[in-house]
């Protein structure tokens, strides 16, 4: 949709998934004041809704009513590094505390080296998980994070559930990555020189 010049929207951003290397964001252009949030995650003094489906209501008949009031959506990936460490992106998010805990059968994935000139990767114990974090890393943490409100508890079960539904449509857009193979510097005919 349009959003005309001047026109006021609101940026709403959330983590669609995530696997071992890529941390995957979806944004959404909204209409300024159209819709308010059941909460803040990282801003847990905000009011967020308390809206209550209504009998006959459910949450995916809520979340239909809302499409009218997003202009765009867009989806950005990220990766962590520590020199030239690859540092997953769950090992991140859990020493930001924006991860329930783990069931004890889950595993969490361990960092790597990027690719060498010659092609070979090093693969590391989670040397960035397990690095001790100095007294002012922490004080920043402890400071930041701040229990969150009890609607956002989300069992790990939920939070993997919802990563891989995420993961199907990030999936979809690492896709695109194969566009590059489509460039024919070869003579082929083209639009145009611009």
């Amino acid at each position: 949709r349009e959003i005309k010049p001047y026109q006021a929207f609101e940026i709403w951003t959330r983590v669609l998934c995530w696997d071992h290397k890529w941390l995957y964001l979806v944004s959404h252009f909204v209409e300024k004041g159209k819709v308010k949030p059941k909460g803040y995650t990282l801003q847990p003094w905000k009011k967020g809704n308390d809206h209550n489906p209504k009998n006959g209501e459910s949450d995916g008949d809520m979340d239909k009513s809302l499409h009218p009031a997003i202009f765009a959506s867009s989806i950005a990936k990220y990766v962590f590094k520590e020199g030239r460490l690859t540092v997953p992106p769950e090992t991140v998010l859990e020493h930001s505390n924006l991860l329930p805990p783990k069931p004890v059968s889950h595993e969490t994935p361990s960092a790597t080296v990027s690719p060498s000139a010659d092609g070979s990767s090093i693969e590391l114990a989670a040397a960035v998980a397990a690095r001790e974090m100095g007294p002012s890393d922490e004080q920043v943490i402890d400071a930041a994070v701040k229990p969150l409100p009890d609607f956002n508890v989300w069992t790990w079960e939920k939070v993997e559930k919802e990563r891989l539904r995420g993961l199907k449509i990030a999936e979809l857009f690492a896709g695109l990555d194969e566009l590059h193979k489509e460039f024919t510097a070869d003579g082929e005919p083209v639009l145009g020189q611009f």
